[in-house]
């Protein structure tokens, strides 16, 4: 990024969140996909993905969310293990349906810093009308959208990886914990 673009960017951030302003922006994300199997706690990290968020804030008060997307390639989910890599990409269908995305449809309510939104997630090809509530905080010093949600597998028809022959299992929820910086 050039210097006089960072310098841009870096006013523009500055601007929206000193001043009331609309802008879409994120400038990072944490993704963490976290299950239990009968032999252990698991967890993954979402590598990459292009978030989208547009809002208005005044102050670090969210005073308006206007719209979120969010698509992750399934191949960024990384475990640190490349078998259980390979089996959440089968899981996932990732031959035939390369991401999983969010996108925001109607924001339900905007309480404080809490905010609680409708949309739509698509994972393995299949699309659910999902509510996710998230609240806008401070993490690590900066001004975030955070929250978790528990999905099913079986709601998307994703089977839940095995291994070792179907001797290790997982169970079916997965909890999802995002971070977005604004």
């Amino acid at each position: 990024m050039g210097k006089a673009k960072l310098i841009s960017s870096l006013f523009s951030v500055v601007f929206i969140v000193l001043f009331s302003a609309s802008a879409s922006f994120a400038e990072g994300f944490k993704i963490t996909i976290k299950g239990v199997s009968n032999v252990h706690d698991w967890e993954c990290e979402v590598e990459q993905a292009d978030v989208k968020v547009t809002a208005t804030a005044n102050g670090g008060t969210l005073e308006a969310l206007e719209g979120a997307k969010v698509v992750v390639p399934v191949k960024s989910i990384k475990s640190g293990k490349s078998g259980m890599d390979k089996n959440i990409y089968k899981a996932l269908k990732e031959s035939k349906h390369a991401d999983i995305a969010f996108e925001m449809k109607k924001v339900n309510s905007l309480d404080g810093n809490k905010v609680s939104v409708d949309g739509t997630l698509r994972i393995a090809g299949v699309t659910n009308n999902v509510t996710l509530n998230a609240e806008f905080t401070t993490v690590d010093g900066k001004t975030a959208i955070k929250g978790a949600e528990v999905i099913s597998m079986k709601a998307y028809e994703v089977e839940a990886p095995t291994a070792m022959f179907g001797a290790i299992t997982t169970e079916d929820e997965v909890t999802v914990e995002y971070v977005v910086f604004l």
